[in-house]
């Protein structure tokens, strides 16, 4: 995992401008999140985590995705609850 938000529903983040590399984005319960500008290449992905099933003012906008077409989603949901 590149960048790992782990606190779950306390966290105002901004990921802007940056470049993942075969690797991703994971936000536990994220609050005020924005990633943007953002350049995912080989399958590199954002995946939002449900802890205590909190998602609130999160935006995912003008990224741009290159993967190998291996049908990996490049935007999640886990909704398991595992920490």
């Amino acid at each position: 995992t590149g960048i790992y938000l782990k606190l779950p529903g306390l966290t105002q983040n901004r990921i802007v401008n940056s470049y993942l590399d075969y690797t991703g984005i994971i936000a536990e319960d994220p609050v005020q999140l924005q990633i943007s500008g953002t350049f995912f290449l080989g399958d590199a992905f954002i995946l939002l985590k449900s802890i205590s099933g909190v998602v609130k003012g999160v935006n995912i906008v003008d990224n741009m995705f290159s993967g190998s077409g291996n049908g990996i989603p490049i935007v999640q949901l886990d909704q398991s609850r595992k920490g």
